[in-house]
């Protein structure tokens, strides 16, 4: 949160309940992740 992060990337499945309490990321698999990037390139 500090460093202004937009997603918690992990396959740990314990942290897939934290965006429940903290709303200012989203919390995605790497592939997730990846796919994320692709779609915001220009």
């Amino acid at each position: 949160m500090n460093g202004d992060a937009t997603h918690l990337v992990t396959y740990d499945s314990h942290l897939a309940d934290v965006g429940l309490f903290y709303t200012d990321f989203d919390t995605v698999s790497p592939t997730g992740f990846l796919l994320v990037l692709r779609r915001e390139e220009p």
